[in-house]
């Protein structure tokens, strides 16, 4: 059946109220995406008598969407199986009805994936693996907040330390890497589209989103969140001093992932940005460059996709 639903599903999914509206939020890493989570979990209850069901991270995370996607898309089983499977995963979300939203920036992967020469390389994938909510009846929204390379790359290099070991070259080697070619969104936005092309996606900038936080939530819910300022913004995901990375990159390659774990973060708890100021490795006219480029690229997501990009004056 095209849309992967069996009679008996299609009729459940009537029952219960018809048609879902799926509003996913991807991320991406490091774009205030856990603030957005933190304050909208707080907000369940009225977004709920609003029409809209949000579910709050331990909600999404029983979903196990990440897992599933790496389970049941992996190569060990036939294609027409795998589709199988997920169709039947699948069915079970398909029979909420009314609107369902979530924020999930694991979906995409994992921090480490921004800082290679392709961000998220497996994106077209996942959002093809998406799309099966938005088959039948239902709709599916995608909503993404993009942040400039200057700011995000250091940010995201101190979350990886957080749970990794440094890869080889450090940050010297990213650096280089992406002064060479920096990362585009538009690639990204691209292999979203081509993933899930029945899709709507919408993106905003993440330098918008301090003064525009209830904007952007009311973009992603569909509805009014009200007032944003009534969560503070989380400090464990803020990035650390330099001081602070040099010493994690320092820790011994031979240290178990969990003693790891630990040590970075009596680091960067010992050593926050306060005490030296924040890890910024690019010198301020490559910033000014990497802006350059972002903003550039950003106008390439303006002129082939219109609409896609929004901004607040």
């Amino acid at each position: 059946m095209e849309d992967g639903m069996s009679p008996g599903a299609r009729r459940a999914a009537r029952r219960v109220g018809g048609p879902v509206v799926w509003r996913v939020h991807l991320g991406a890493h490091k774009t205030a995406t856990t603030h957005m989570q933190r304050a909208l979990a707080a907000k369940r209850p009225a977004l709920r008598k609003a029409g809209v069901d949000y579910l709050p991270m331990p909600k999404v995370r029983e979903l196990g969407l990440p897992e599933l996607h790496r389970t049941l898309t992996g190569a060990d089983a036939p294609r027409a199986e795998r589709r199988r499977r997920l169709r039947a995963e699948f069915d079970t979300l398909r029979r909420r009805g009314g609107t369902v939203a979530f924020s999930e920036e694991n979906l995409l992967g994992a921090s480490r994936q921004l800082l290679g020469r392709r961000i998220y390389p497996k994106a077209r994938t996942i959002a093809g693996f998406l799309a099966l909510l938005g088959q039948g009846e239902n709709v599916l929204h995608l909503f993404l907040g993009v942040r400039s390379w200057d700011t995000l790359l250091p940010s995201a290099y101190a979350e990886m330390l957080r749970r990794r070991r440094p890869p080889s070259g450090g940050f010297g080697a990213v650096r280089a890497r992406t002064l060479a070619e920096p990362p585009r969104w538009s690639d990204l936005v691209a292999r979203l589209k081509a993933g899930a092309p029945k899709a709507t996606l919408t993106l905003w900038r993440y330098e918008d989103y301090e003064a525009h936080a209830r904007e952007a939530a009311g973009l992603f819910l569909g509805v009014d969140p009200g007032p944003m300022d009534d969560v503070p913004r989380p400090r464990g995901t803020a990035t650390p001093s330099a001081e602070a990375v040099a010493e994690a990159e320092a820790l011994s390659v031979r240290m178990t992932a969990q003693r790891r774990v630990e040590a970075v973060q009596e680091i960067f708890t010992r050593l926050p940005a306060e005490a030296g100021g924040k890890f910024q490795p690019f010198a301020a006219a490559e910033r000014e460059r990497l802006r350059e480029a972002y903003e550039e690229d950003l106008a390439r997501i303006d002129a082939r996709w219109p609409g896609t990009l929004v901004r607040w004056d």
